[in-house]
Formats: structure tokens, C-alpha cells, sequence
């Protein structure tokens, strides 16, 4: 009778965190008094301040919530240190943020000031083309997706997660991912494929991988729903497939995400001043090609998973009728779901930092606000 029972006690703390109900996030412990209007990316620095991109605003700015001061960083431009749009950052030291240079093809450094410096072609940060995260220890994990693929092609969904050294130059392949591959349109259906497709939810199940600041890369599989964990070493943590039964797509289910987006777009439909590929016109009508039979555990668009500093890896859920609130799993490196936290209808998490999370949320008029949060 012992053992069973031993087996039982080892299995709970899991079995309780996954059935448990999810937790209001942790209130915020600073706000930043500064209007956005959208925000793609935050990166923290060392001393607390961050960096921070706005989309529909083309600037970037650094951020102080102790002194609640908010200052634009770089300036736009064709020239050295100048940016062509504020597109999202890359953390790629304690001090220092990387980023596209938009259609020209160079990089931007910016530091801990907000200075932006022009990387030469020939530097190793320069060299890398799908840059997603970068370890304390000068690696950096690199996505590469399915080819292109005519629509008379047979489909591939076979993606490659690799990690390539930025010291040495070696890239090691980490494995496979399911992954959206892109249809290239003959030139002839360009104009009716536009038409045919405004603002289409990418609503296929994708697999993703993120790279921790320690080197530890976490694999957060589709089919089934779990975690992977693959240490700087080389071993490998493969956490048990959920036990959750999934959801089926149902018109049931189709209403209430078409509910969903509608109430996304009477927000994302307020333009506040000029900016770039600012939309202007009414709110159009979401369009969903092949839905699934069964709901995604995650979406692959915008990004759902995060990994944080203390060795966890948080995932946002995909909302169903019956489970609207913004649920939020967090798995150790076991791959075990320790716990599920909730958001409001209005929040997304923008980053992790040393010790906390950063939340944007958006109001009814649109503006959006960025707030600070403790985390373990």
C-alpha cells in the first residue's frame, strides 16, 4: 500500500496546479505615466529602465519607472545610427538592444543610453538573419522555417530550431518544429488574394521554441500539448503530454473567437495621428481559412510564449467559449505546469526582466499604458 501511495503524493503538486483555478497575475508595483499608442517590443536593461518600440508612433523610447520619466532614443533617418521604422528589439547584452534597420538591411545597437549605433555588415550580430532570443553565454537561437511553396507544391510544415555560437561560429540543430509555411501567390492572384484576406488570424497550430538568458532552450509542442526543455549540456527534459481534452471547433466556438476579435479591432481601429501603415478605414471582417477540428492549445501569432529568468517558460492559452480569461501556464524545467495565472481582457505580457513582468494594456480609446510587475 506504500507505494502507490508514495506515487500518489509525488504526482500532486502537478496534478493540483493543472486543475487549480487560474490566479489574478501579480499587481503591478509601477506604471510608466506615458500614452502609447502600439507598442511591439520592450527590452529591460540592467539598471531597471527599458527600451521600448511603438509601432503606429515609428519612434523608440527609453523608459525610467523610478523617476516615471519616459525620453525618445535614437533618432529616424537614412543616416548612421538612424532607424527607418521602430520595429521590434532583440535583448542581446545587459545593456545592449538590436534591431532591424527596416527595408535596408542593416542593424541598429542601441545601449544603455539610447544611442543607436549602425553595425557593419561584417559584425557577428550582423551575420545572423532570424535572430529570436540571445543567451548571457553569446548564443543565439536561430529559426529556420519550411521553404516557400507554390500552391501546386505538397505541403511541408517541417521547421529547424538551431543554436549557433557567436564566439566560436558553431551551429548546432536543435530539431524539428511544426511550423506555418508560406504560400507564395503568382502575380496574377496578388490583387484578388489582398482583397480576399484582410486581417486573417493565423490560426494554425505552430509549435515554438525560446531561448533562455541561462542557455536552456524550451521546445512548447502542438500536438500534444507540452514542454521540452533542452539544457546548454545537451540533455534533454521531456516533460508528459497535458491530460486536457481538447476543445472542439464548434459554431459555437467560431462565434465566440469572431466576438473576440471584433471587440480587438473597435480598439486597434482608433488612429491616433500619422504614422506608418497606419490603417484608416472602418473595421474590416476577420477571415478564417481550414479551421482546426479542435481548438490550439496556443497561438502562433502574435508570440505566446516567454521565457523568464527563473527558469520557467510562460505560455498564453487560447481562449474558448467556455474559458474566455486570458489563461497563462508556467512550467518549470521539468516541464511540469506549476501554476496558471490570468490576465484581463485588455492586457498582453510585453517581457520578463531580472525580476519582473511587463504588462501593456489597452483602454477603450485605444491608448495604451505599460506597467511593472513582481516575478519571482
Amino acid at each position: 500500500m506504500r507505494q502507490p501511495l508514495l506515487s500518489a503524493l509525488l504526482l500532486l503538486p502537478g496534478a493540483l496546479a493543472a486543475q487549480a483555478k487560474p490566479a489574478p497575475f501579480p499587481a503591478a508595483n509601477a506604471t510608466l505615466p506615458f500614452e502609447f499608442s502600439e507598442v511591439n517590443s520592450l527590452v529591460e536593461l540592467s539598471d531597471g529602465r527599458v527600451l521600448i518600440t511603438d509601432r503606429i508612433e515609428n519612434m523608440v523610447f527609453l523608459g525610467d519607472f523610478t523617476t516615471k520619466r519616459v525620453t525618445p532614443a535614437g533618432s529616424r533617418g537614412d543616416g548612421p545610427g538612424e532607424f527607418q521604422r521602430a520595429l521590434p528589439l532583440v535583448l542581446v547584452g545587459r545593456d545592449s538592444a538590436l534591431m532591424p534597420n527596416g527595408l535596408s538591411r542593416r542593424w541598429l545597437l542601441f545601449d544603455a543610453t539610447g544611442k543607436a549605433t549602425t553595425l557593419p555588415s561584417t559584425h557577428p550580430l550582423a551575420t545572423t538573419s532570424e535572430r529570436r532570443f540571445f543567451s548571457r553565454d553569446g548564443r543565439v537561437l536561430i529559426i529556420t522555417p519550411p521553404p516557400m511553396r507554390v500552391r501546386s507544391s505538397p505541403p511541408d510544415s517541417s521547421g529547424l530550431a538551431l543554436l549557433r555560437d557567436r564566439r566560436t561560429g558553431r551551429t548546432d540543430t536543435l530539431g524539428g518544429m511544426l511550423m506555418r509555411q508560406t504560400e507564395l501567390i503568382p502575380k496574377e492572384d496578388i490583387e484578388a488574394y489582398a482583397l480576399e484576406t484582410p486581417h486573417v488570424p493565423r490560426f494554425s497550430r505552430e509549435d515554438d521554441v525560446v531561448l533562455a538568458p541561462d542557455g536552456w532552450v524550451a521546445f512548447v509542442r502542438q500536438m500534444p500539448y507540452r514542454v521540452e526543455w533542452r539544457a546548454p549540456d545537451g540533455r534533454w527534459v521531456r516533460g508528459a503530454p497535458s491530460d486536457e481534452t481538447p476543445v472542439p471547433v464548434t459554431e459555437r466556438e467560431k462565434k465566440a473567437f469572431a466576438d473576440r476579435q471584433e471587440a480587438q479591432r473597435t480598439v486597434s481601429a482608433v488612429v491616433r495621428g500619422p504614422g506608418v501603415g497606419t490603417y484608416t478605414g472602418p473595421p474590416r471582417p476577420a477571415v478564417v481559412w481550414d479551421w482546426p477540428l479542435t481548438l490550439p492549445p496556443f497561438a502562433s501569432f502574435p508570440p505566446a510564449v516567454w521565457p523568464t529568468n527563473n527558469a520557467q517558460v510562460v505560455v498564453q492559452r487560447v481562449p474558448s467559449a467556455d474559458r474566455p480569461e486570458r489563461r497563462l501556464d508556467v512550467f518549470d524545467r521539468r516541464g511540469v505546469r506549476v501554476r496558471q495565472l490570468m490576465l484581463t481582457d485588455r492586457q498582453r505580457i510585453l517581457a520578463f526582466g531580472a525580476t519582473s513582468a511587463y504588462i501593456l494594456t489597452t483602454d477603450d480609446d485605444g491608448i495604451q499604458r505599460i506597467s511593472r510587475h513582481p516575478w519571482p
